[in-house]
């Protein structure tokens, strides 16, 4: 199997200007014959978000920007994001509100695959 590491630069909430940079290399990367394409933690909105994953407008375009980007990558590529996911146990534990998390987009579709849990 063939994988892609695409260590790119990006800009902190430039959701659409990463999301079309992570496109193309991922479609670069396919071109090259990766099956996988593997990208940095929170390579979706830059690092580091910082404040701005307090604000509900920053979280909302984040999540449509994951689904806008999977069904901009080779639908026969598998391509690992790094990103932020909502921690579910939040309320009942008393945990921070977000997961540093990857997701992976394959065939239009983009699902959680993994969630940091220590840093």
């Amino acid at each position: 199997m063939r994988i892609a590491m695409c260590q790119i630069d990006v800009a902190v909430g430039d959701f659409a200007g990463n999301c079309v940079k992570i496109a193309d290399f991922a479609a670069r990367a396919r071109a090259g014959g990766a099956a996988l394409c593997v990208f940095p933690e929170l390579v979706l909105c830059g690092y580091p978000p910082e404040d701005l994953l307090l604000e509900r407008a920053f979280r909302g375009a984040h999540d449509a920007a994951l689904q806008d980007l999977a069904g901009r990558v080779p639908p026969d590529l598998a391509v690992l994001v790094g990103c932020f996911a909502a921690n579910a146990e939040e309320p009942v534990h008393g945990g921070r509100p977000l997961h540093n998390a990857v997701a992976l987009l394959q065939g239009g579709q983009a699902r959680i695959v993994a969630r940091k849990c220590l840093l």
